[in-house]
């Protein structure tokens, strides 16, 4: 990750002036500086999508809430501002009266945040992003790792009400804040 300097201004942005920004920039605002992302890979895109799937059939099923993913905006922080893209995330019709996100605002923070780990992320980085979406108001933040090893594999769900909980492949994988939601660990993994 390299902070991008801004055109012109030293000035910190806003995340008003964060969603004026082309589509196709990769970047998230953190404490109101840009940083650039690396393109996720392959393998990134596809675990990210088999969490939604699985998030999206049972909030349906039970509707409850919507399931989003690649890369969602979320406000973590004000003054400065900082704004996350989620790589997938639940968020309930209590939090979203509507029941409609707006396509052209900020989602409100979800009940549960979903981070895959990619290659170039550190565990003390995807650990602290954990922390940052919980303070903002998510219930629970799940941290994917697909490391190469297959049998070593698992999904890290964190709590501020307790310690993580850590579910690996061969497993299902459970949520209080989820109440009759269960997916294979496995599943995540299909096909990477």
């Amino acid at each position: 990750m390299a902070i991008v300097d801004l055109p012109h201004t030293r000035q910190l942005m806003t995340a008003a002036e964060f969603l004026e920004l082309p589509d196709e920039m990769r970047v998230e605002l953190v404490q109101g500086e840009l940083v650039e992302m690396n393109a996720p890979q392959g393998g990134h895109g596809l675990i990210a999508t088999q969490v939604v799937i699985a998030l999206y059939a049972w909030a349906k099923q039970n509707d409850c809430g919507l399931a989003s993913g690649h890369e969602s905006a979320i406000q973590t922080t004000t003054s400065p501002d900082t704004v996350r893209g989620v790589d997938a995330c639940y968020i309930s019709f209590e939090r979203l009266p509507s029941r409609k996100l707006r396509l052209d605002s900020l989602m409100p923070v979800p009940e549960l945040c979903v981070e895959v780990r990619s290659p170039s992320n550190r565990w003390v980085d995807l650990l602290e992003k954990a922390v940052e979406y919980l303070k903002a108001g998510a219930v629970e933040v799940w941290l994917v790792d697909p490391t190469p090893v297959p049998e070593a594999r698992f999904v890290e769900a964190h709590r501020l009400d307790r310690d993580p909980v850590r579910f690996t492949t061969g497993q299902q994988i459970t949520s209080p804040s989820l109440p009759g939601f269960s997916a294979q660990v496995d599943d995540f993994f299909r096909h990477v």
